[in-house]
């Protein structure tokens, strides 16, 4: 059995899209821990007419504590063999779960990993989708273990919902609560170091909403940037201790990247927006001089990357304005 965890926060508009995504799975073997955190709408409504209406449903209330509280919350209601972390605002394929419960099946492996859409919301309303190809267009399953492992998955995707692990190899590990956003990179690196075979298969099963109203990668720059430039440092710290540093430099850029692209760049001579500069210069100069030169020689990361890094522990603003 799959338990699927899933935390539930101001969604009514998206909640029944994703559970009735899951009660069309082709895959019926799987239980669904809904964990209303708080929310003020009727999503917890929405749980509960579900719940009773599926037996396989479980909703749970809680006080609000963010993301992190809520899926650990769900992990202890989890009895399944496997465990997968879904978002509330998103939605999968069909096939999604039985793809990724046969690959961990056939391969022996303790996490498989599928590919994903971005799905943009057009003014209108409609929906345009475009396929990630994660592992390279065309590509074929594989299975991988080591440093490929750590490669693939943080490289390419770092991300915690597309993927589908052996329960053993996330038992009694939780997510920090202290973190509202990047949690989900954290906790995957942290699972990784339990799984000795991972499986990456080319199905398309995960629909990722990017431009939902409050959708973290959608919103304005404000105080959450500065928080995730943190966490990015957390997870930094986690990579190079494990003896990743190319990769440990990779997300210190990647964050840092990602909280530049919402600072308009016409206007990164304002004031106001000084501090999320400054944050994002220091970021990137955490790196130790070895673990930047580990970063620079690696053939895995894009050149323009690589240049980009180091413009950015130069004059993030520079960045900006050549964006202009």
């Amino acid at each position: 059995m799959i338990s699927i965890i899933m935390p539930v926060y101001q969604v009514e508009a998206y909640l029944p899209r994703c559970i009735d995504s899951i009660l069309a799975q082709s895959y019926q073997d799987w239980e669904l821990i809904l964990v209303e955190d708080g929310s003020k709408d009727s999503s917890g409504k929405i749980m509960d007419e579900y719940a009773q209406k599926d037996a396989r449903i479980q909703a749970i209330h809680k006080e609000n504590g963010g993301v992190s509280s809520a899926r650990n919350k769900g992990l202890e209601y989890a009895g399944g063999e496997y465990v997968i972390f879904l978002d509330s605002d998103d939605w999968i394929e069909t096939e999604m779960l039985r793809e990724l419960a046969e690959a961990i099946e056939k391969n022996q492996s303790d996490m498989a990993a599928c590919d994903s859409a971005v799905v943009t919301v057009e003014a209108d309303g409609s929906l345009t989708r475009k396929i990630c190809n994660k592992w390279g267009k065309n590509a074929a399953e594989k299975t991988v273990s080591g440093k490929e492992a750590y490669y693939s998955i943080f490289y390419q995707s770092g991300t915690l919902w597309n993927k589908l692990f052996r329960r053993e190899c996330v038992k009694g590990l939780t997510f920090n609560e202290k973190m509202t956003y990047g949690e989900d990179t954290d906790y995957l690196i942290r699972a990784i170091r339990n799984c000795s075979r991972i499986t990456l298969i080319p199905y398309c099963g995960y629909n990722y909403v990017i431009n939902r109203a409050g959708n973290v990668r959608s919103a304005s720059i404000d105080k959450r940037s500065l928080e995730l430039l943190e966490n990015a440092k957390i997870v930094y710290r986690t990579l190079s201790e494990l003896g990743y540093p190319a990769l440990a430099v990779y997300r210190l850029y990647t964050v840092t990247y990602q909280v530049l692209l919402n600072i308009p760049p016409e206007d990164c001579g304002n004031p106001k927006y000084a501090p999320y500069l400054d944050a994002c210069k220091q970021t990137v100069k955490t790196a130790k001089a070895g673990e930047v030169a580990a970063f620079l020689r690696d053939g895995s990361f894009g050149k323009k990357d690589r240049l980009r890094y180091l413009l950015f522990r130069t004059s993030p603003k520079t960045f900006l304005k050549r964006r202009a």
